[in-house]
């Protein structure tokens, strides 16, 4: 897939509040992170939330710490510079019964301003099964 226009990405985040970016992640970043997904799903859980992943040693820190995503948010954003506060890793499994209501995440931090959250699927996603 061709890279979009940083413009018209900037554009449409502007006008919607939203934009979907596709293929983000480099195949190396991609597969690492899977990798480091499955590790976690062999402990037996078919759903959990880990709060503050970069915290711990190992993928997710070296993506939060040494990927180009904090880079590319503030491209879309039209900023010098982003600053992570949070992350999150949701897994859920298929099957799993347990559902995630509807919500905007602001409220939940001690933040005011322009705020930026951000969802990287590692699986494929569709309207079937991209739903939290």
């Amino acid at each position: 897939m061709a890279t979009p226009n940083l413009k018209d990405v900037q554009d449409t985040y502007a006008r919607d509040g939203v934009v979907l970016l596709k293929n983000v992640l480099t195949e190396n970043w991609l597969e690492r992170l899977r990798s480091a997904v499955d590790e976690e799903v062999k402990k037996g859980e078919r759903y959990f939330a880990y709060k503050n992943m970069r915290e711990r040693a190992g993928t997710f820190r070296d993506y939060c710490l040494t990927s180009d995503i904090g880079q590319r948010v503030a491209e879309v954003a039209g900023a010098n510079w982003a600053s992570l506060m949070f992350d999150q890793l949701f897994v859920k499994e298929p099957g799993t019964r347990t559902q995630t209501g509807w919500h905007t995440d602001q409220p939940y931090w001690p933040v005011t301003g322009p705020i930026m959250t951000m969802w990287i699927a590692l699986d494929p996603v569709d309207p079937d099964n991209g739903a939290l």
